[in-house]
């Protein structure tokens, strides 16, 4: 793997290339003993060489590593053992991932996303257990993780329910097998539905012994809870962390350049005995397609907030201007109930590219293009 291409990555390449001064003085002037990265920090760089990358983490003072939700991209176990091995690396908390076609890798992008998200679903849940978990004893891991279960499962208390039958269900599986099986929030989980926390009530009605929790410190920040407050509430209950910073504006920052206290998190965390600390940064997904061509994108999903009645009516109809019918508006009303009243749009979502032409004299023209999307913005007259 080149360097240029390693530094071209952006954001993410910059939360890797120092190493956090939290990290050594978090307690006692000590450094964490398991101190890690979570891979999907660098995925577009795993997608185009996987193992550069990997002893490219290794090389900037990683001693362990979290694979995402996209497993080992096809390789076998063994050989990543092998991987690992060489480069000093451990691995020793697993990552659910859907049980995949023979083939699936070669598939077109669009097809192979269309293929991860449908064996991604509840109903190949148990399924994906038994998979990860077979992976998970033959890389003598411990921990394995779900990385989530999607915000349509938590827009009921029956489907906060259900979800919890799943958790206990997969941690008897693990448990029998001396895994412990843990569930990695994000900030939906602590959206209130019918008068309960669906966290809440997943901590209350999980076992400890055989279902822990990976806690997400910037989903719990942006959901607008302290993660310190969580650890201490519920002490044993997080094995390993995601430590990830979060901006003013609630987006993603490299970590220790936001708003989190993280010697304040550390210290927490090891006092309940967490022993997995992950370093993380989301953002844009990138595809170094060739030496002169990037492809990239990103996601970016925010909650709605809900009200029984939500009447929206838009002033500017061309039918029926407000400036020439001021009386029609309250007829004109419409009852979106149900619907968010946040002024974001729930899902935005930005495609770019860039073209990189070399000119004479060591020279080039950068030629870019991108399309931003948005869902619909909808905002209560009453704000």
């Amino acid at each position: 793997m080149q360097r240029r291409k390693l530094l071209k990555f952006g954001v993410a390449a910059a939360s890797l290339t120092t190493y956090p001064v939290w990290a050594a003085t978090a307690q006692s002037g000590r450094k964490l003993e398991s101190f890690g990265l979570q891979l999907s920090t660098v995925t577009p760089l795993m997608l185009k060489d996987f193992e550069g990358t990997i002893a490219r983490v290794a090389e900037i003072g990683y001693r362990e590593v979290e694979f995402s939700a996209m497993g080992f991209l096809g390789r076998p176990v063994e050989y990543v053992q092998s991987l690992l091995a060489e480069n000093e690396l451990s691995a020793g908390v697993g990552r659910v991932v859907p049980r995949l076609p023979e083939g699936f890798f070669a598939l077109p992008m669009q097809e192979a996303m269309g293929v991860y998200r449908q064996r991604g679903g509840l109903e190949f849940f148990i399924d994906n257990i038994k998979h990860s978990l077979d992976i998970a004893l033959a890389m003598n891991q411990k921990f394995l993780n779900l990385p989530a279960f999607m915000p349509d499962a938590f827009t009921s208390l029956d489907g906060v329910k259900r979800v919890v039958d799943l958790l206990n269900e997969a941690g008897d599986m693990c448990a029998e097998q001396g895994v412990l099986f843990g569930y990695h929030n994000h900030d939906w989980e602590f959206a209130e539905v019918e008068g309960v926390i669906p966290f809440d009530y997943m901590l209350a009605n999980t076992p400890a012994d055989k279902v822990g929790y990976q806690l997400d410190v910037y989903w719990v920040t942006k959901a607008g809870h302290d993660p310190v407050s969580l650890l201490g509430d519920h002490a044993g209950r997080f094995p390993s962390l995601h430590l990830k910073d979060i901006d003013a504006q609630g987006d993603f920052a490299n970590v220790g350049s936001g708003l989190i206290d993280f010697p304040r998190v550390v210290r927490a965390a090891l006092k309940q005995n967490t022993s997995h600390f992950f370093v993380e940064r989301e953002g844009d997904i990138l595809w170094l397609a060739t030496d002169n061509l990037t492809l990239g994108g990103n996601f970016s999903y925010t909650p709605s907030e809900y009200t029984e009645d939500l009447f929206v009516s838009d002033p500017a109809r061309a039918e029926v201007p407000e400036s020439l019918f001021p009386n029609a508006v309250e007829t004109l009303e419409e009852n979106i109930n149900g619907n968010q009243i946040l002024q974001v749009p729930e899902l935005k979502w930005t495609a770019y590219a860039s073209y990189m032409v070399p000119m004479g004299n060591n020279g080039s023209l950068e030629l870019k293009n991108a399309d931003v999307t948005s869902g619909t913005l909808l905002v209560s007259r009453t704000e």
